[in-house]
């Protein structure tokens, strides 16, 4: 499929061959990129997950209780909802069409027409349509242990959660990212975290089999290593999460955060 679009760019240009100082000047062209069609039997389904509810995992993708994720190229694709659109009105929660396709990128003064076709090419290829539903490529899913508040149930819900994320948090230590074949391990982990920061209502949350709701169609799309991915998150927060375990206090944790920041 063909996606059209008027885009505006600023383009450095020299007035004449005598001048040596390039100038700008605002520039509006027609650019089109191709938008890669398949049926289902070329791009399958690699890996599927299971909604509790209809809203249950990335609220962006899929309306069904099975959310698809299909493989193509080595990368996973979506189908997307109308709310991944900041800018558009509507129905949001309807499925996007091929007429919503509308490209904004973002330009850098003195680009080129080849820039902003490389761009919308790039913008283009994030797209799939499959059997005439738009896709969107994503992450791989993945496990990550999330903590709120100051512990001993201070928090968010229980304090210390198992949540699913598509990308790595720079503030997040590579420790607490598991893969989706790694359930029981996340769990584990997220028990002991629970523990130590006295999270004791988050427990059956990680006892109970609570997550083990992905099927994994096609092993070779898993390829995670957060161990070698990512890095080692925030100094401040893991400084803030270990006084938190020690401390086995709210009130205690708050203070000594009082006195981490101003120190």
């Amino acid at each position: 499929m063909i996606v059209k679009s008027e885009l505006s760019f600023w383009e450095s240009y020299l007035p004449s061959p005598r001048h040596r100082k390039l100038r700008l000047r605002e520039v509006k062209r027609d650019f089109s990129a191709t938008v890669v069609e398949a049926t289902g039997s070329e791009v399958p389904v690699a890996i599927r997950m299971k909604r509790r509810s209809r809203w249950d995992g990335p609220s962006d993708y899929g309306t069904s209780k099975i959310l698809e994720y299909r493989w193509y190229n080595n990368h996973l694709f979506v189908p997307v909802r109308l709310s991944r659109f900041r800018r558009l009105n509507g129905e949001r929660q309807r499925m996007v069409t091929p007429k919503d396709l509308h490209y904004s990128g973002s330009y850098q003064y003195g680009q080129s027409s080849d820039d902003v076709q490389r761009r919308f090419d790039e913008w283009a290829a994030s797209w799939l349509l499959v059997d005439g539903r738009l896709h969107e490529e994503i992450g791989e899913p993945r496990y990550v242990i999330m903590t709120f508040g100051l512990g001993c149930n201070h928090g968010i819900g229980w304090g210390t959660s198992l949540s699913i994320d598509h990308w790595y948090n720079s503030n997040i230590h590579r420790d607490r990212y598991f893969r989706i074949d790694q359930e029981e391990e996340a769990r584990k982990a997220g028990r002991e975290i629970a523990e130590r920061r006295g999270d004791t209502k988050a427990f059956p949350h990680f006892d109970r089999r609570l997550y083990e709701r992905f099927t994994i169609l096609i092993p070779e799309a898993i390829r995670l290593t957060p161990n070698k991915e990512h890095g080692t998150g925030c100094e401040f927060i893991n400084k803030a999460e270990a006084l938190i375990e020690a401390a086995k206090n709210p009130a205690v944790a708050g203070l000594g955060l009082m006195a981490l920041v101003s120190g």
